[in-house]
């Protein structure tokens, strides 16, 4: 497969996954603080990691017209 044909499929597949998830992607992040001497707090905390629809269109449409470059040289 051509390299720029493969960078075509690759962007156009995070692309469509960044749309499919475009309310974000959500995780618990846990951290251990320490407290006292003796103990030590775990810290649970939401985190969302999004990505604009407007950029994930933009990496799908990108992709399609790395593919369609590749297929015709």
């Amino acid at each position: 497969m051509k390299p720029l044909m493969l960078a075509g499929v690759v962007l156009t597949a995070l692309g469509i996954i960044a749309l499919v998830f475009a309310s974000g992607i959500h995780y618990t992040a846990r951290e251990t603080r320490p407290h006292d001497s003796d103990t030590q707090v775990i810290a649970k905390q939401d985190k969302i990691v999004s990505i604009p629809p407007v950029i994930a269109a933009l990496a799908v449409v990108g992709g399609f017209g790395l593919m369609l470059l590749a297929s015709r040289k």
